[in-house]
């Protein structure tokens, strides 16, 4: 089996890089760890129909782990096909003695396992900590004006920062392990010239079909975020000041 396992966060462009692989022939399994995901080759439903228990995924991840793989394999009758994972469903197999900030196991079976994985991510940061409050409906741009929360913002620039670091501290050295930044690969809602390429070189495919199935809404932020003085403020003499002012239509001031 040759499975890539795509960890991103949500709000990361992870879904519409799946959707692109995806429409290119390589199957890419969407939320498979997610707790609720009702599909057949969703972890959580592996687990109820192979009868695994909790104490015996804790005891033996790594023999579950292969049995999974191969039963998505057997799935989409292929021996190459990607997974979305989010940061969160890593720590799946830690149990209650994980502690912050301590490598999940996960880390480890892939690197022994020599198991590709890409972390998918947004540069702008800050955009991401817009677009993770952004009301559902804006999906299709239809949304109304939001106030920002600054308290959640905060909380997850530094989610994402931490993240971030923790990705490249786990999988240094490993030669398999790749960063993948979102605006490398989209440019106007269709995958760049530059990420056709990108795209290609790491998941052995060519990408014929780069616009997505339903095309992306464009958003206007500084409309959006209702109170985008407050934030420009907030963020005005910190090291976020320029991507601020860049998203809502400040002035830089660093």
């Amino acid at each position: 089996m040759q499975p890539v396992f795509i960890v991103a966060a949500k709000a990361s462009g992870a879904r519409e890089l799946a959707a692109i692989l995806n429409g290119n022939g390589l199957a890419c399994l969407t939320a498979a760890f997610d707790t609720n995901n009702p599909y057949a080759y969703a972890f959580g439903q592996f687990l109820r129909r192979a009868n695994v228990t909790a104490t015996e995924l804790i005891a033996t991840p790594d023999q579950v782990l292969d049995d999974y793989l191969s039963h998505c394999a057997t799935l989409v009758r292929a021996e190459r096909f990607c997974f979305e994972q989010g940061y969160r469903s890593m720590h799946l197999f830690n149990g209650r003695a994980w502690q912050f900030g301590q490598p999940p196991h996960l880390v480890p079976y892939l690197r022994r396992r020599r198991y590709h994985v890409v972390h998918f991510r947004r540069r702008g940061r800050l955009e991401h900590t817009v677009r993770l409050q952004m009301p559902e409906t804006a999906a299709e741009g239809d949304a109304a004006a939001f106030d920002l929360d600054m308290e959640r913002c905060e909380r997850d620039l530094r989610m994402l920062e931490r993240m971030s670091n923790w990705m490249t501290i786990w999988f240094r050295g490993y030669g398999r392990y790749h960063e993948l930044a979102c605006e490398a690969v989209f440019e106007a809602g269709v995958v760049s010239d530059s990420g056709a390429r990108l795209l290609e070189a790491l998941f052995d495919i060519p990408i014929a079909k780069r616009t997505l199935p339903l095309p992306l809404a464009h958003h206007d932020l500084a409309r959006l975020v209702g109170n985008a003085k407050d934030v420009l403020a907030a963020f005005a003499d910190g090291p976020y000041g320029s991507e601020a002012a860049a998203l809502l239509g400040g002035e830089a001031t660093s």
